[in-house]
C-alpha cells in the first residue's frame, strides 16, 4: 500500500471514529427515559389531542381506569340515592308523633269557658247620643253568670261599672276595656253580690245602663 493509500485509510478511520462518537451522543440525547414521554417536536400535543401515542399510559392503564371510574362514581350516586330515601323515610317517621304532639298541643291550648248565660248587645248607632246604648237594659243575671258583650256598632265601646268617670268605684268591679267594632268581650259576675250596678261606656260617657244581679 502506497503512502497515498495509507493516508486515505487513516482519513476514513478518522471520519468513522468521529461519526461514531457523534452518533453515540446524538442517540444518547434522544433516547427515551423510563416514565418520561418524549415527542419529536420536543413539545407535548394539545390537551385532548388524538396524537397521544397508543402505547401511552392513558391508553393502556389510564383509559381503563377512566372507564372504571365512571361506574364507580355512579355507584356512590346510587348509594347516595338509597341513603337519601332512607333519610326521608326516617325523617318522615316522626311525622305521626309530631302530629300527635300537635294534637296534644291543640288540646292543651284549648281554653274551655263557661257558656254565656246572657248577652249584652251594643246596637248599631249606639255612639249617637239619644240612641239605645245597651240592650237589654236593665240586664238581669245570677251570681256567677258569664255575660257575653257584643259590639255591633261601628265605633269602639266599653262596659265599665260606675255612674260616670267620677265614680270612685269605676272599673273596679267589671270592665271590658275597649271593644272594637264587630268584636266581643265577657263579664263574669262571680265577684258581684246581688244588687244593682250602674255601668257606662268610658269612650261615650252618655251611654249608660244597669246590671241587676240576683
Amino acid at each position: 500500500m502506497g503512502s497515498a493509500g495509507k493516508t486515505a485509510f487513516g482519513v476514513i478511520l478518522g471520519i468513522g471514529a468521529v461519526t461514531g462518537v457523534l452518533c453515540y451522543y446524538a442517540f444518547g440525547l434522544v433516547a427515551p427515559e423510563p416514565g418520561v414521554m418524549t415527542y419529536v417536536s420536543r413539545e407535548p400535543p394539545p390537551a385532548g389531542s388524538a396524537a397521544v401515542p397508543s402505547g401511552s399510559s392513558s391508553d393502556s392503564g389510564g383509559g381503563g381506569s377512566g372507564g372504571n371510574q365512571a361506574p364507580a362514581s355512579s355507584s356512590p350516586a346510587s348509594n347516595g340515592g338509597e341513603n337519601a330515601t332512607q333519610n326521608v323515610t326516617s325523617s318522615a317517621a316522626p311525622g305521626p308523633s309530631g302530629a300527635e304532639g300537635g294534637a296534644n298541643d291543640t288540646g292543651s291550648n284549648t281554653i274551655t269557658t263557661a257558656a254565656a248565660a246572657a248577652t249584652l248587645t251594643i246596637p248599631n248607632g249606639a255612639s249617637v247620643q239619644g240612641n239605645p246604648a245597651y240592650e237589654p237594659n236593665p240586664l238581669t243575671v245570677n251570681v256567677g253568670d258569664t255575660i257575653a258583650v257584643e259590639n255591633k256598632d261601628i265605633a269602639p265601646h266599653t262596659v265599665t261599672n260606675g255612674k260616670d268617670a267620677t265614680d270612685p268605684t269605676m272599673g273596679k268591679l267589671f270592665d271590658t276595656s275597649i271593644i272594637n267594632a264587630g268584636d266581643s268581650a265577657e263579664i263574669v259576675a262571680a265577684d258581684l253580690d246581688p244588687g244593682e250596678y250602674a255601668y257606662f261606656c268610658s269612650v261615650h260617657p252618655y251611654m249608660t245602663g244597669t246590671l241587676t244581679v240576683q
